[in-house]
C-alpha cells in the first residue's frame, strides 16, 4: 500500500454477536498475524480468500463467492470424506487369495485375530502420508461394525450392525501388549516390558516386531479361540514413509540396519530382509496351521496392512495352508471399515495390484542397489575424507559424511517392477536371442502387477480400437460371468516394437506397458440384466512416444508395428500379446505359461516419428530434449574412471543378480563407485543459492516486474481457471521477489503462505491420506524442511533488524517496519468501533468512536484514508476521526497488505474484549473490500454517468483501408476491396491473441482520441471481439483503450492489459466508438476475432470492418510537436528515402566478429558485397545497423540482390526489431508482414520470422519487404545460403536499398548497382547435368488409391477420400542410379480436383528426410527439411526439390497435414504427378 490510498469495508450483521470475539480491519507488516493465519483461519472455521470485484457493480443480491464447496458446513465436509475414504478402500483393496471360496465370511461370524497390527494398525506413514489418528477407526472396532456414520456428528463412532463377533480375550491380550509409553513409531504406542513386540522403523531402530506363538499359546485368550474358530484373522504390517524409506535390512541393535544383511533376532525378517516373515511372524502362521489342522479353526485369513509388500514364496507355494489373502496398503482414518465389509461380503473386491509382488526378493533387480539411507546431513557441511568445509564444526561433517559418499545408481532403468518381470518373460518366450537365459515367471513372480480377485468373475470380448487421430478410442465389453454382482478394473497395454533401430539408438522398450485404465459399474450377476458393459477409454497417441536419450535427445515413435492389449494383468498382456504374434505354450515348448487371447489386441503401423512429440502442448511449444546428462555417470564429466552397466534386453546377465552365500549373508553385485574430488565440489554447489542462480548461460528468472496482477486475474468470468500455458501466469510469476519466492518453497508444509504482490491468500493444503482433521502444527512454521538450515533462506533478509519489542524480540519482517492501521469491533459492544495505528511496532493510539448503531445488525461501509501526514477514519463514508502527524507523533510509512482477521480473546484480554464463551454462529460476513489511490473520498458503489460519444456531422478524418498497412497473424485471411476489410478464419483458440492489425496512419490516430467502425458479421455464429488502439509496449501493455461502446451501449474496457469487449451478433452489424489516450502516442488497430479471453476453441467466422473514423473527444492532451524534416520539404508524403552505406554498420556474423561472411561495402556507399565458403544451415547472417530511425517512420523495404557467384543463392530478409520484456521466449524477432521478388508474391514466415528469395547465377532481382512499424525496427538481417540445408559458397551484392510508405504512389526507379570486380565464385555442388525420364514405384497406401500401383512409371494418378490431418501418406521408391551424381528432384503436378491440394514431400534416406528447398512455389519448411506447399484446384506446377544426399524414398503427405486445420476436417482430391527427373544444378 502507497500513501494516499482508500481502504473501505462493508460489513454485514451477524458480524460480531460474541462476547470475547474481536474482529479487525487493518493494513498491517506485522509477522504476528500473517505467519499464524492459516492456523487461526482454520481453527475459526473461516476463509481466508480476499473477495475482490468490480467496484462499479452492485452485488446485493449477487453470490460473492468465487470457490464453491459442494457442502453446506465443515460437518457434512467431513462426513462425505471418510465416505471418499472408506469407498476409495472399498475399491482399491486387492484380493490375492481365495481358496474354496474362503470369503465372504457370514455376518455374525466368530473369529479370532492374532497380530500386534490388530491393536496398533498402520493407519499412514510419515510426511505427506501421515494420519491423525484422533478420529481413526481401528480393526477392531471395525469388525465389530462401528463406523463414522452420524452425519450430525461425523467424528463419533456409532456402533452399526456387527460385522464379526471377535475373541474379546485374545483382542484383551494384544492390546496389553502394545499399550505403554510412546514408542518409536508412528503415532502409537508399545508395553516398555515388550518393546520387541511393536513394529518400529526409523533410522535408529528397524524392528518388525509381533508376539511370539509361544507367548500367544500362554495368553488368556488362546483358550477361547476354539469357540471363535470360524475364523483365524492374522494382520502384519511394514511401515515406512517419508524421511523414514522401507529399510534394506533390519536389526534393532543396528543404528542403521544389519548392514551384513544376516539374521540379528526373532524381530528381523529372513536373512535381515525386512520384506520376508520374521521368524515370529512363521511362528504364528506355523501355530494356527496346526490349529487348522486339528479343527480347531475353520480358515486363516492374511491382511497385508501394508503399503509395500513382501517376499510371497510362501502364498504362492501354500506353505502354511491359508485359506484368502489381501492387500489393504495403508488404511487412513476409515479404511479397516470398508475392509471389513469386503470380508463380509457387503462390498466386492474390485482393486488391481499397482505393483509387482515377488516370490523371490533375491530376482528382483531393484535389490542390487537398495540400502539403507542415512538421513542426518547438513545443506553446507560435507567432508570429502581429507578436508572439512565446515571447520568450526568438524564432529558433525565428519559423522555425516557417508551422506557425501553414498550414490545410488539405478542399474535396472525402466526394468522396475513388470517392466522387467514382463519384458524378459516376453524374451523368453520368444528366444530373443542367445543371452536370453532361462526364466521361470512362478519362481520370480508370485502375482503379476495389475492382479486382483473378486467374489464373480468377468468375461472380455469385442475389443476394438479405432483412431480418432491424436488418438485412439479403445472399447471392450465386459461381462459379469459369475454369482455375485461386482465391478473389474479393465487395463490397456501398449506393446512397441524394439527393431534394429531401437538397439542401435540405446533405446529400452519393455515388452507392454500401461497407457490407460478404467473400471466398469457394478454389473449384475450373470443372466440378469445389466450383467454387461462396453468400456471406452481415450488412449493418446503421445503415449506409443519412447524417450531416446542418446540420439534425438526427445521423444520419438519408432518405425514397426504397435500393438494395443486389453487384460486384466500385465501377465496375461503379454501373454495376448504372444497369442496375437502366433505362439502358444505348445509352439513355444513350454515356456509361454498360459495361453492368451490374440482377440483381446490390435495392432497398429506407425513410421518415424522425431517431431510430433518433440515439444510441449500449450500455445508456447518448447523443445523436449535432455537437460540432466550429468546424472547419468556415464555422461558426467566428473566421473573419473567410473562407470556404470545397466540392465539391457540385449544381454540380461551382463548385471548379476543377488545371490546368498551359504551362512545367509547376502551378496549384493550393485555398482560400486569411487568418490571424485570433482563430485564432492558439485553437489556442494548445488546446495549454494550464489552458484546455483549465477551459472553461466542460465536463463535467471525475472524478478520485481510491475506487471499489476494479482492472483484473481488469472480466473475467467465463468470462474474457471487460466490454463497454465496462458502467458499471464508467467508474467504474474515474474511479479514475485526473490524474498516471496523463498518464502512460497520454504513454509509449504500441509498450507501455502500468503503472497500479497500478487494478491495470494494463504490456504492450509492437506497432501496424503490426512484427511480435514490434521492438527495445525506451529512448528518451524510449517517449514517444508526441519533438518538443519536451508542455505536458501539466506537470501531471504528475514529479520536483519536491530529493533526489538518489549521481550527482545526483532519486530522486522523481510527487513521492513511493522506500520499498522487498524479497524477493530470487540466483541462486548458491537455499537463502537476502535481506531489505532501502530509506527515500528509501536501503537497506542486507540481512540473508540460511538457509532450510534450495533454493527452486528446490518451492513454498514468503514474505511480509513491513510495521506503522508494524517489518518482519515469514515463510517458510512463520513469522516468521523482524524489524527494529524506531529513531531513526536509520526506516521505509518511502510507498504503493507490489507488483513480482514477474526480473533478469539484469550483470559489476559478479557478487560478488553470480553470473556470468550464460544459455541453459536459466530463471524464477519463481507459484502465488498475496497482499495483506491484516490486523493479525495469517492464512493465507488456510484459509478460515473456514460459518455456522451456520438460520431459528429463534421470534422472526422476518414481511414482508406485500401491504403493502409493490414497485417496480423496468418491464422486470419485478410483481403481488401471497395474501401472494406473481410476477415475470415477457422479454427482460432480462444486465449491466443491473434490479431488483425490496421496501421499506417499513426499521424491521424495521435491528432484525434476517438475511432469509430463499422463490424459487420457475415457469419452464423456470434463472435466476441476485441479492439486494441495499440501504441509500443510498455510492459504488458500496449493499449490505449479507455472507453468504448458498441450501437451507444458501453462495454468493458480493460485499462490495465488492453482492449474493449464486444460481442457480435451473427448476421448484424455494429457501430463501435473507442476513446483512447493519445500521450501513448498509439500506431495501430488491433482487432482480435474470437481469441481474446475465454476456453472455446476451433472458432471460424467471416468480419466486414468499413466506415474507419477517426475524431476527437473533448480536449487533447497537450503533445510537444514533432519538428519538420529540413530535408527535402517538397518531398510528397511517404516518399523513398535511399540508405547511404556510410551511416550504416555491418554487424552480426562477419570475419570481424569471427562470423563466417566477409562483408565489404561498395566505395560508392550505396551497397556491399557478401562473400562466404562452406556455408551450412546455422542461420548465420550480415546485420545492417543505424537504421532505426528511417524504418520506423515507414514500413516498406526495398533493395535489389545480385548473384555473383555461379550457383544459385538463397537470401532471406528480417526487418527486426528490438528484443523487449517479454520477449525471452519470442519466435521471432521479425515484423515482416509480406514481400514480393520482381514483383512477384514470395514467401513471408510471420510465425519464425523473414521473406525468403532465390537468386539465379548471374542475375539481379528486386526485393520489396512490407513490415510492422509499430514495434521498434532496430536491423536488418541477410541471412545468405545459411538457412536452406547443404553447403554452399557464393558472393553477392546488396544495394539500391530504399525505404517507403506503403501509402506512396509514385514510382520508384531503383539506381543501378556497382559492377563486381571479383572472380566468381563456385559452389561446392557442381556444375547442371541432367538425366530424362525417372521412374518412380508407388504403392497404394492409408487411403490414397494409386494408378498405376506396384510399378515403375514416370506418371501416376492419385484419388484419395476421408484424408484426416493424421500424417496419412504415401511413398514411392526410386531408382538409385537415377540419383547418384544428382541434387535436384523435378516433377509436374496437376491439380484435377475442385479445392486445393496441401501437399508436404519428405525424400527419405532410411529415417532421415534429406530435402533441403523448393523452388517453383510457395513453399514452408519446417524443421528435418519438411516441404509444405499448395496447388490450387486445376493449376498445373513444376517443382524442383533440392537434396543434400542420396535417398531411396519419396513420401508424399497429401492434405494429411495441413497447417492451421482441425483433426476433424475431411479431404478428398484427385492429382496427377509425372515427367520425374532428377538433375545435378549448380
Amino acid at each position: 500500500m502507497k500513501l494516499g490510498k482508500n481502504v473501505r469495508i462493508k460489513l454485514q450483521k451477524a458480524a460480531l454477536t460474541a462476547t470475547g470475539l474481536i474482529f479487525g480491519i487493518m493494513m498491517t507488516a506485522t509477522p504476528i498475524l500473517w505467519d499464524n493465519e492459516s492456523t487461526i483461519t482454520g481453527a475459526l472455521n473461516q476463509q481466508s480468500t480476499i473477495i475482490q470485484r468490480d467496484q462499479n457493480v452492485d452485488y446485493t443480491a449477487e453470490d460473492l463467492e468465487y470457490y464453491k464447496s459442494d457442502f453446506k458446513s465443515i460437518k457434512e465436509l467431513v462426513y462425505n470424506g471418510f465416505q471418499v475414504q472408506e469407498k476409495e478402500q472399498a475399491e482399491g483393496t486387492v484380493l490375492l487369495k481365495n481358496d474354496n471360496d474362503a470369503l465372504p465370511l457370514a455376518k455374525g461370524s466368530k473369529v479370532s485375530v492374532f497380530g500386534v497390527t490388530g491393536a496398533v494398525p498402520f493407519y499412514g506413514a510419515s510426511g505427506s502420508g501421515g494420519i491423525n489418528t484422533s478420529e481413526a477407526v481401528g480393526w477392531y472396532d471395525a469388525f465389530r461394525g462401528m463406523a463414522h456414520s452420524d452425519p450430525d456428528n461425523p467424528k463419533e463412532l456409532v456402533q452399526g450392525e456387527e460385522l464379526m463377533e471377535l475373541n474379546e480375550s485374545l483382542v484383551a491380550n494384544y492390546e496389553a501388549w502394545t499399550d505403554g509409553e510412546q514408542g518409536s513409531g508412528w503415532g502409537a504406542s508399545f508395553n516398555p516390558d515388550y518393546p520387541e513386540y511393536y513394529p518400529s522403523s526409523s533410522v535408529s531402530s528397524v524392528n518388525i516386531g509381533d508376539v511370539p506363538w509361544d507367548v500367544v499359546e500362554e495368553s488368556s485368550g488362546y483358550d477361547s479361540i476354539a469357540s471363535y474358530g470360524d475364523a483365524a484373522i492374522y494382520i502384519i504390517k511394514r511401515t515406512g514413509g517419508e524421511g523414514y524409506d522401507l529399510p534394506a535390512t533390519s536389526g534393532r541393535n543396528s543404528q542403521y540396519g544389519n548392514q551384513n544383511n544376516q539374521y540379528v533376532s526373532e524381530n528381523d525378517g529372513t536373512y535381515g530382509d525386512y520384506l520376508q516373515l520374521s521368524p515370529t511372524e512363521i511362528s504364528v502362521l506355523e501355530g494356527l496351521q496346526e490349529l487348522k489342522d486339528a479343527g480347531t479353526i475353520d480358515k486363516i485369513v492374511l491382511i497385508l496392512n501394508m503399503a509395500s509388500t513382501i517376499q510371497l514364496d510362501f502364498l504362492a507355494e501354500d506353505t502354511y495352508d491359508i485359506d484368502a489373502c489381501l492387500w489393504t496398503g495403508s488404511v487412513g482414518e476409515v479404511g479397516t471399515v470398508a475392509v471389513a465389509k469386503l470380508l463380509t461380503g457387503e462390498y466386492n473386491f474390485s482393486g488391481g495390484a499397482s505393483s509387482t509382488l515377488w516370490a523371490d526378493n533375491l530376482l528382483n533387480p531393484v535389490n542390487n542397489n537398495f540400502m539403507d539411507q542415512n538421513y542426518f546431513f547438513t545443506y553446507s557441511d560435507a567432508y570429502d575424507g581429507a578436508h572439512y568445509y565446515n571447520e568450526a564444526n568438524v564432529a558433525l561433517t565428519s559423522q555425516y559424511q557417508s551422506s557425501f559418499t553414498t550414490y545410488t545408481v539405478y542399474q535396472e532403468g525402466m526394468y522396475l517392477g513388470y517392466r522387467y518381470t514382463e519384458t524378459r518373460y516376453y524374451d523368453y518366450v520368444t528366444q530373443y536371442n542367445d543371452k536370453v537365459g532361462n526364466f521361470n515367471y512362478g519362481d520370480v513372480v508370485a502375482y503379476p502387477f495389475g492382479y486382483g480377485l473378486s467374489y464373480t468373475t468377468f468375461e472380455f470380448s469385442d475389443f476394438d480400437a479405432t483412431d480418432e487421430g491424436d488418438h485412439y478410442n479403445v472399447s471392450v465389453t465386459v461381462t459379469n460371468t459369475g454369482d455375485y454382482a461386482g465391478k473389474v478394473p479393465v487395463q490397456i497395454y501398449v506393446a512397441k516394437p524394439y527393431t534394429d533401430d531401437a538397439v542401435e539408438r540405446g533405446l529400452q522398450v519393455p515388452a507392454v506397458e500401461l497407457v490407460q485404465f478404467g473400471k466398469t459399474a457394478e454389473l449384475k450377476p450373470a443372466g440378469q440384466e445389466g450383467d454387461s458393459q462396453t468400456v471406452t477409454i481415450e488412449v493418446d497417441k503421445s503415449l506409443f512416444a519412447s524417450y531416446d536419450a542418446n540420439m534425438a535427445k526427445t521423444y520419438i515413435t519408432l518405425d514397426g508395428d504397435y500393438y494395443l492389449i486389453a487384460a486384466q494383468s500385465a501377465h496375461e498382456a503379454v501373454n495376448n500379446l504372444l497369442a496375437a504374434q502366433g505362439n502358444t505354450p505348445e509352439n513355444t515348448d513350454g515356456r509361454m505359461d498360459a495361453a492368451g487371447n490374440a482377440d483381446l489386441t490390435k495392432r497398429f503401423s506407425f513410421n518415424f516419428d522425431d517431431r510430433t512429440y518433440s515439444v510441449t502442448d500449450g500455445e508456447n511449444a518448447y523443445p523436449i530434449t535432455n537437460r540432466f546428462d550429468f546424472a547419468d555417470i556415464n555422461k558426467y564429466e566428473g566421473r573419473g574412471d567410473n562407470s556404470v552397466e545397466y540392465y539391457s534386453r540385449e544381454d540380461w546377465a551382463s548385471v548379476p543378480m543377488l545371490e546368498r552365500k551359504a551362512d545367509g549373508t547376502l551378496v549384493k553385485h550393485n555398482a560400486e563407485l569411487s568418490m571424485t574430488q570433482q563430485m564432492v565440489q558439485d553437489m556442494r554447489d548445488q546446495m549454494d543459492a550464489g552458484k546455483v542462480i549465477v551459472e553461466d548461460d542460465v536463463a535467471y528468472p525475472t524478478y520485481d516486474a510491475e506487471n499489476g496482477l494479482v492472483l484473481l486475474d488469472l480466473m475467467n468470468e465463468d470462474g474457471t481457471v487460466r490454463g497454465y500455458d496462458d502467458p499471464l501466469w508467467d508474467d504474474l510469476l515474474d511479479q514475485l521477489s526473490w524474498d516471496d519466492t523463498v518464502e512460497l518453497l520454504s513454509n509449504g508444509r500441509h498450507k501455502t503462505v500468503a503472497i500479497g504482490s500478487v494478491g495470494k491468500p494463504s490456504t492450509g493444503d492437506e497432501n496424503g491420506p490426512n484427511g480435514f482433521n490434521q492438527t495445525y502444527a506451529v512448528a518451524a512454521n510449517g517449514s517444508a524442511y526441519s533438518g538443519p538450515t536451508n542455505p536458501y533462506a539466506e537470501r531471504a533478509g528475514g529479520f536483519d533488524g536491530d529493533k526489538t519489542d518489549e521481550n527482545g524480540n526483532p519486530i522486522l519482517i523481510n527487513g521492513n517496519p511493522h506500520d499498522e492501521i487498524d479497524i477493530e469491533f470487540l466483541g462486548k459492544d458491537t455499537t463502537e468501533v476502535q481506531f489505532n495505528y501502530f509506527v515500528d511496532g509501536v501503537g497506542g493510539h486507540e481512540f473508540m468512536y460511538d457509532l450510534g448503531f450495533d454493527a452486528s445488525e446490518g451492513f454498514h461501509e468503514y474505511g480509513f484514508r491513510w495521506a503522508e501526514d494524517h489518518i482519515t477514519w469514515f463510517v458510512d463514508n463520513e469522516p468521523v476521526y482524524r489524527i494529524d502527524a506531529a513531531a513526536n507523533r509520526p506516521m505509518p510509512s511502510t507498504a503493507g497488505r490489507i488483513l480482514m482477521n477474526y480473533w478469539t480473546g484469550t483470559s489476559n484480554l478479557d478487560g478488553w474484549m470480553g470473556n470468550y464463551k464460544g459455541g453459536g454462529e459466530n463471524g464477519p460476513e463481507y459484502k465488498w473490500v475496497s482499495t483506491s489511490a484516490q486523493t479525495d473520498w469517492v464512493d465507488p458503489s456510484k459509478p460515473e454517468p456514460p459518455k456522451d460519444i456520438t460520431i459528429p456531422s463534421t470534422g472526422t478524418t476518414a481511414i482508406d483501408l485500401s491504403k493502409a498497412v493490414i497485417g496480423g497473424d496468418a491464422v486470419y485471411t485478410k483481403k481488401v476491396e471497395d474501401g472494406k476489410l473481410n476477415v475470415t478464419y477457422s479454427g482460432v483458440d480462444n486465449a491466443t491473441y491473434q490479431i488483425v492489425s490496421i496501421g499506417g496512419y499513426g499521424d491521424d490516430l495521435n491528432k484525434n482520441n476517438v475511432i469509430a467502425f463499422k463490424i459487420a458479421n457475415n457469419g452464423t455464429k456470434d463472435v466476441v471481439m476485441r479492439a486494441d488502439v495499440a501504441a509500443p509496449k510498455v510492459g504488458d501493455n500496449v493499449t490505449c483503450n479507455l472507453y468504448a461502446t458498441q450501437d451507444g451501449v458501453v462495454v468493458s474496457t480493460d485499462t490495465t492489459y488492453g482492449g474493449s469487449t464486444f460481442t457480435l451478433a451473427a448476421d448484424k452489424t455494429a457501430q463501435i466508438i473507442v476513446e483512447y489516450d493519445t500521450s501513448r502516442k498509439p500506431t495501430e488497430l488491433k482487432l482480435l476475432f474470437d481469441s481474446a479471453y475465454g476456453t472455446a476453441t476451433g472458432c471460424s467466422g467471416d468480419v466486414t470492418v468499413s466506415d474507419l473514423l477517426l475524431f476527437t473527444y473533448g480536449e487533447l492532451p497537450e503533445v510537444p510537436e514533432t519538428p519538420e524534416d529540413p530535408e527535402d520539404p517538397e518531398a510528397p508524403a511517404n516518399a523513398p528515402t535511399f540508405v547511404d552505406m556510410e551511416d550504416v554498420t555491418l554487424q552480426g556474423s562477419v570475419v570481424e566478429n569471427d562470423g563466417p561472411y566477409t562483408a565489404t561495402k561498395a566505395e560508392s556507399n550505396d551497397a556491399f558485397d557478401v562473400t562466404y565458403t562452406d556455408m551450412t544451415a546455422n542461420y548465420q547472417n550480415v546485420e545492417l545497423q543505424g537504421l532505426a530511425s528511417v524504418a520506423q517512420q515507414n514500413n516498406v523495404f526495398t533493395a535489389k540482390i545480385r548473384n555473383n557467384g555461379t550457383a544459385q543463392v538463397a537470401v532471406r530478409v528480417n526487418i527486426q526489431r528490438a528484443a523487449g520484456a517479454g520477449d525471452e521466449n519470442a519466435k521471432t524477432l521479425a515484423c515482416n508482414l509480406s514481400a514480393t521478388q520482381d514483383g512477384v508474391a514470395a514467401r513471408t514466415d510471420t510465425e519464425w520470422g523473414g521473406s525468403f528469395f532465390t537468386v539465379d547465377p548471374g542475375k539481379t532481382i528486386v526485393i520489396a519487404v512490407v513490415y510492422d512499424n509499430a514495434k521498434t525496427q532496430n536491423t536488418i538481417q541477410f541471412m545468405v545460403d545459411s538457412h536452406n540445408g547443404g553447403t554452399h559458397s557464393g558472393n553477392i551484392t546488396i544495394g539500391a536499398m530504399a525505404f517507403y510508405g506503403s501509402a506512396y504512389e509514385g514510382e520508384i526507379t531503383l539506381p543501378e548497382l556497382p559492377a563486381y570486380s571479383g572472380d566468381p565464385v563456385t559452389s561446392p555442388e557442381g556444375g547442371d547435368e541432367e538425366e530424362e525420364g525417372a521412374l518412380i514405384n508407388f504403392n497404394t497406401q492409408h487411403e490414397y488409391v494409386i494408378t498405376p500401383a506396384g510399378i515403375a512409371t514416370d506418371e501416376v494418378n492419385i484419388t484419395y477420400t476421408n484424408v484426416m490431418n493424421n500424417y496419412h501418406n504415401i511413398s514411392g521408391v526410386v531408382n538409385a542410379e537415377d540419383v547418384a551424381g544428382n541434387n535436384t528432384f523435378t516433377f509436374t503436378v496437376t491439380n484435377n480436383g475442385e479445392k486445393p491440394v496441401e501437399f508436404r514431400i519428405d525424400l527419405m534416406n532410411d529415417a532421415e528426410n534429406v530435402a533441403t528447398a523448393v523452388s517453383g512455389v510457395d513453399a514452408k519448411w519446417e524443421n528435418g527439411g519438411s516441404q509444405y506447399f499448395r496447388i490450387e484446384a486445376g493449376e498445373t506446377k513444376t517443382i524442383s526439390v533440392t537434396f543434400s544426399e542420396a535417398f531411396g524414398t519419396v513420401m508424399l503427405y497429401i492434405d494429411s497435414t495441413i497447417w492451421e486445420q482441425t483433426p476433424t476436417t475431411v479431404y478428398s482430391g484427385d492429382i496427377t504427378l509425372k515427367d520425374f527427373k532428377f538433375t545435378n544444378v549448380a
